[in-house]
């Protein structure tokens, strides 16, 4: 699999964003728009994070039962 998954990809994203807001090299305005496209991506990357722990939880419990 060398193509990266949409968590990865969001989380590579989401250094940028941040990066730049450290550098604070940003006009106010800027800076702004690029802190809700961070906390954007962190709604996605939980999200996805949350379907992730549900079927890690449903493989474990299938593991369980058998």
């Amino acid at each position: 699999m060398s193509e990266k998954s949409n968590f990865e990809q969001n989380m590579t994203e989401l250094q940028d964003v941040v990066k730049q807001l450290e550098e604070g090299a940003l006009p106010l305005n800027e800076a702004v728009e690029r802190f809700q496209q961070g906390a954007d991506i962190v709604k996605k990357c939980q999200k996805e994070l949350q379907e992730a722990e549900l079927k890690v939880e449903k493989i474990t419990n299938a593991a369980g039962e058998e």
